[in-house]
């Protein structure tokens, strides 16, 4: 490894670790009451089945920071009955296309597979809530 791939793997290992995200396989995904962390690659297999709601988000985003605590209190209070995730916009280009994400903070809510609701901008947990509550 590099100097320059052994600086992005600390820098990528930190921020995870400070954002509290875990990079877990979908197939566990919502169990460990902890946010999952999707790519363009795992996207499409971990929204398959059940209620995903996905915060697209970029380091960068002023709300999308202020969003974090709450993303991480949904996913704890969910365990078990809807997956909490997010989505890095900048790292992930196709998904954020795919879904024309504009604005971020931006979630996405599927149900099995199949987007159902969209909310832009900074966000309550209350109304996060029962958004999910409504599709479960």
């Amino acid at each position: 490894m590099d100097e320059i791939d052994r600086i992005r793997h600390e820098k990528k290992k930190k921020m995870l670790e400070s954002l509290n995200v875990e990079d877990t396989p979908a197939g566990n995904a919502g169990t460990n009451g902890k946010p999952l962390k999707l790519t363009d690659t795992n996207f499409n297999d971990s929204i398959r089945s059940g209620v995903v709601l996905v915060d697209c988000w970029a380091e960068w985003c002023g709300p999308c920071r202020m969003l974090e605590p709450t993303i991480e209190e949904l996913a704890q209070d969910n365990a078990g009955k809807a997956v909490i995730a997010k989505l890095n916009v900048d790292h992930n280009p196709v998904k954020a296309n795919e879904y024309r994400i504009t604005g971020i903070p931006t979630m996405l809510l599927f149900k099995n597979g199949q987007l159902a609701d969209k909310i832009v901008g900074f966000t309550s947990k209350p109304d996060i809530q029962q958004r999910i509550d409504r599709l479960v």
